[in-house]
């Protein structure tokens, strides 16, 4: 019997596709209200599915936080996903940037410029500085939207995604971020076909 048992357990997984395999596909946090369903991917939280009422098209919002902390600041990498064909996992990824948002009293110095390097190599993407009125010590340094999805596209085909921030006296922070944890969330979100309505984790 047992012997039974295990050859089902093995011809399920073959049926599974590989990257089925090796991904944790399940979701969390599930709500749905007036405007949709909504979950997080239970691999990387960082990752919002909206699916939207009355048949709109689903997106996701993803927030990455950097491979290591920083104190002081939230400092998050910004992208978004819309189901495309002929895009990277079918995922229509696009770029925001990056943003820096000071905790408390955290005493920061105007930035003066960044860079964004993709494999450890510049990525020729300027970055346009930005400041939003509402939070007037928060930074964001923005990729121009015409580059955005080119630019998403070689991220998810890299291991590691690096801003290199200047401030107004020459010092340089460096903020690096998981190249193949935001492939793997963006797989995950073909796989699942952009719906909250799948394996749950909660």
């Amino acid at each position: 019997m047992m012997r039974l048992i295990l050859a089902a357990f093995a011809l399920t997984a073959l049926a599974l596709p590989a990257h089925a395999q090796r991904l944790d596909t399940r979701v969390r946090e599930v709500t749905t209200d007036a405007g949709g369903t909504k979950c997080r991917l239970n691999a990387n939280p960082g990752m919002l599915l909206v699916n939207a009422a009355a048949g709109a098209e689903p997106q996701a919002l993803l927030d990455q936080p950097p491979i290591d902390a920083v104190r002081g600041f939230h400092v998050l990498l910004g992208m978004t996903f819309q189901p495309r064909p002929a895009t990277r996992f079918n995922s229509g990824p696009s770029v925001l940037g990056l943003e820096l948002i000071p905790i408390g009293r955290t005493r920061t110095r105007k930035v003066s410029h960044g860079r964004l390097l993709i494999d450890g190599e510049d990525s020729g993407v300027k970055l346009i500085l930005q400041v939003n009125p509402d939070r007037p010590r928060a930074t964001y340094l923005a990729v121009p939207e015409a580059l955005r999805l080119q630019t998403a596209e070689r991220i998810l085909r890299s291991r590691s995604v690096d801003f290199e921030v200047t401030d107004g006296v020459g010092t340089v922070t460096h903020y690096r971020f998981d190249g193949l944890r935001i492939a793997d969330a963006a797989e995950i979100l073909s796989i699942i076909k952009f719906s909250c309505n799948t394996y749950r984790a909660d």
